[in-house]
């Protein structure tokens, strides 16, 4: 009886697997056709982090991985699917002392910029190193770089400015991955996916929290607009309260944010919309209705123009992958 973790040293395995006894993986990459898996769902750290990291302003993204591990497959898949271009950077050392330079990719990667750059680390160690390379760059963290780590863990609270993390589900992980092992001790068949938990929540501190400048509040803006855009709402709906001309907004907004705030009200809606094509077999006119486009003709039109295809073109080829 036995919860493996955290290795891929395939001696190892090969010598676990020879016990013969239930097992149960929690956090190395190993495929769940050889060990039964249980971990945190990957894609929701990216959500909580792309959406906290886009909120604080930062309208560069990038990830940075410790080897190449499928979690950067997942981070690529997922800012392709969201349509937001990204960088990223892959170490090669897992811990560099302080007598040692970073790794010249890191240091090229936060040289180049551009900035504001928010970059999400797959663990608080890789978070550190690049906090440390940012630090001898001369570059302020978190005006110029944010830097947002994963796992919450205590490294996070010894580094200045403190780090903010992804917290993992580490307690409902362990509780899956014990009802797993139970399940496998009284003789069930092993599943044939991994079990993934999401994530839900970020611990946000030093590293990421930016004030805002005086003028326009674009965080607030942005988690309006993510809120509301498949209501119907207009760029006036999203002025409201903000004590700004209508020109001065949208000139911070784009500043921030890369684009316009009606350009970020379609993305949202079209995104959305893709979702429901996707996971329902609601009808296009349906799900342009649900997305706040006024007719089915306006609905093809704009996802159109945003996709090069149409509604249920994109719905079949969703199927057939």
């Amino acid at each position: 009886m036995v919860i493996f973790a955290d290795t891929e040293d395939e001696e190892l395995l090969r010598a676990v697997r020879g016990l013969r006894v239930p097992i149960v993986n929690t956090t190395a990459d190993i495929p769940p056709n050889v060990i039964p898996n249980v971990r945190a769902e990957a894609s929701s750290v990216m959500r909580l982090a792309v959406d906290h990291l886009q909120l604080m302003g930062f309208n560069h993204l990038a990830f940075i991985s410790l080897f190449s591990i499928p979690a950067l497959d997942v981070w690529k898949r997922y800012m392709a699917q969201r349509r937001i271009p990204s960088l990223h950077c892959v170490l090669k050392h897992y811990v560099q002392p302080d007598s040692v330079a970073p790794e010249p990719e890191l240091l090229a990667l936060l040289k180049k910029g551009p900035y504001p750059l928010g970059i999400l680390c797959n663990d608080d160690v890789v978070a550190k190193e690049v906090l440390r390379a940012s630090t001898l760059l001369g570059l302020d963290v978190p005006g110029q770089v944010g830097i947002l780590g994963s796992t919450d863990s205590q490294i996070c609270i010894t580094c200045t400015p403190q780090l903010s993390s992804v917290r993992l589900p580490g307690e409902e992980v362990g509780f899956q991955a014990a009802s797993l092992l139970d399940r496998l001790i009284k003789g069930e068949p092993a599943p044939k996916t991994s079990i993934l938990v999401p994530c839900n929540g970020i611990t946000i501190r030093g590293s990421t929290s930016r004030r805002p400048e005086q003028g326009p509040n674009i965080p607030v803006a942005l988690k309006f607009i993510r809120e509301n855009a498949c209501k119907g709402i207009t760029v006036s709906s999203v002025l409201e309260g903000q004590g700004a001309s209508r020109s001065t907004f949208e000139k911070y907004f784009i500043d921030t944010v890369g684009h316009s705030p009606a350009a970020e009200i379609r993305k949202v809606k079209i995104d959305r919309a893709c979702e429901l094509l996707k996971t329902t077999d609601l009808s296009a006119t349906k799900i342009g209705g649900l997305c706040g486009f006024s007719s089915s003709s306006q609905f093809s039109q704009i996802f159109g123009k945003a996709l090069k295809m149409t509604p249920s073109v994109y719905r079949k080829r969703g199927k057939a992958k």
